[in-house]
């Protein structure tokens, strides 16, 4: 289907202050983005960069551009029809999975983890988030108080291979890169149980104008029942799969096929709760240099049936997350069978 590589970095705290610091993946996405387009682009303002005729006259070439805000004009992909054939912007390479936001001060010498999942081309350039994450660490993270906090990233595991450390003789090597596809195939159990819950641990930011149920306050879709689900996973990955899976692409005949399938069977499984909150927060952005919304459902659903069919979507799923902002760790789920 497409490539994937999943590392864990570890970090240690280079200062204490109690102030809590919030919304840790948007943090990280903001600081990989500011010191990639430190180094890549050739744009003097990141907010600049990345749209309409200048992006469309001079991006091509811009590596800050592929990796970090993908659009037509600059990819040099050819995407014709569903999923993507008639969007401008295209979902981005990679995925941030932090911890939900610290409620209260790291102390100097504490440590903290996160997740980043690279698609496509990024996990031939892997260097880059290792890299990025070292410079942002020495800026720090930025608290409510406005003060901030270095890091230092004292360890990146390659999650593929067991936990295997990155650096080997003070070299950093390549993480392993596996199709995502077969890789749960690998992991698929022997059967599925007939009940499964879903916890969608940070907010799932979804817009559908036709969707069964919208929050009034935000216009966001909140799922009613499974059909709502695998349809949003089936377009998180169908754009990942156009966008990134190269020879894998089968067209749009197998495309529909493969959709269509999946939800008509979708609607044989039965709903038996669906417990979802509207959560609204901000997140700072470096590129605005502002607050932005950071706005989402969270909760828990549950369902009974056969899930034979969409094990495979829905382990995928959880590891490429779903809806909008994913590369700010929106949209996490774990499924409990």
């Amino acid at each position: 289907m497409f490539r994937f590589s999943k590392v864990e970095f570890g970090c240690e705290s280079l200062a204490a202050n109690p102030a809590p610091i919030e919304n840790l993946g948007a943090q990280l996405r903001g600081g990989f983005g500011a010191v990639l387009h430190e180094r890549l682009c050739h744009h003097e303002h990141a907010g600049t960069c990345g749209g309409g005729a200048q992006a469309a006259a001079d991006g091509d070439g811009c590596e800050y551009l592929r990796l970090f805000k993908p659009c037509r004009c600059v990819t040099g992909e050819t995407l014709a029809g569903r999923p993507l054939g008639n969007q401008h912007h295209l979902p981005a390479p990679f995925v941030i999975s932090a911890l939900p936001d610290a409620e209260r001060g790291i102390r100097a010498g504490e440590r903290f983890s996160f997740e980043f999942v690279s698609l496509g081309a990024l996990c031939d350039s892997y260097w880059y988030p290792v890299a990025a994450f070292e410079v942002f660490g020495a800026r720090g993270l930025r608290r409510r108080d406005d003060t901030r906090t270095p890091f230092q990233v004292v360890a990146v595991k390659d999650q593929l291979a067991g936990g295997r450390s990155l650096f080997s003789d003070r070299r950093l090597c390549p993480p392993v890169a596996r199709d995502i596809e077969r890789t749960i195939g690998e992991w698929l159990p022997a059967g599925a149980p007939p009940a499964l819950e879903v916890a969608f641990l940070t907010p799932v930011s979804v817009r559908w104008a036709k969707a069964r149920r919208l929050d009034a306050a935000t216009g966001l879709a909140l799922f009613v029942d499974f059909y709502d689900l695998v349809r949003a996973v089936l377009d998180r990955v169908a754009g990942l799969w156009q966008l990134y899976g190269a020879e894998g692409w089968r067209g749009q005949a197998e495309y529909y096929r493969w959709y269509n399938q999946l939800l008509a069977a979708a609607r044989s499984i039965q709903t038996l709760q669906a417990d979802l909150r509207i959560e609204q927060g901000e997140r700072y952005s470096h590129a605005h240099e502002k607050d932005l919304p950071l706005t989402g459902f969270v909760g828990k659903m549950q369902f009974a049936g056969d899930f034979t069919p969409f094990l495979e979507l829905l382990l995928i799923g959880e590891i490429i997350h779903l809806g909008q902002q994913t590369t700010n760790g929106l949209g996490r789920y774990s499924l409990l069978f």
